[in-house]
């Protein structure tokens, strides 16, 4: 994260839409932490994320076979979480405005699909 060099910005709570529009459709990632198997193996942290950018690192040998470099992928987000946010906070960022929405009597519907490894976080 520190040698990634960048600024997460901060989360805002909207009425609703996502990203301050009315959008029909919002992206958010959460980053799990790498587990204890994967510390003990000291594996790579493959994926950096500041909010709203989750950059993934990989690992990749250069044509004369030898040279290893890191290649970085980045991916822009309505919203990111790092290994270090909440349930509650992407409760709060994510679900909750739904619910306001949904509940405020206009005879609306909201679907949040969520995916992942289970055990994931």
């Amino acid at each position: 994260r520190e040698e990634h060099g960048g600024v997460a910005r901060p989360h805002q709570h909207h009425d609703g839409s996502c990203g301050g529009k009315n959008d029909n459709i919002c992206v958010c990632i959460r980053k799990r932490p790498l587990n204890e198997k994967e510390r003990k193996k000291k594996e790579h942290d493959a994926v950096t994320v500041l909010h709203p950018t989750a950059t993934v690192h990989s690992a990749k040998l250069r044509v004369d076979g030898i040279t290893k470099y890191l290649d970085h992928n980045s991916f822009r987000f309505d919203h990111s979480f790092d290994e270090d946010s909440t349930t509650e906070q992407v409760y709060q960022y994510t679900a909750k405005p739904l619910v306001r929405y949904v509940c405020g009597g206009k005879g609306v519907r909201a679907t949040v699909f969520a995916y992942g490894q289970t055990g994931s976080g």
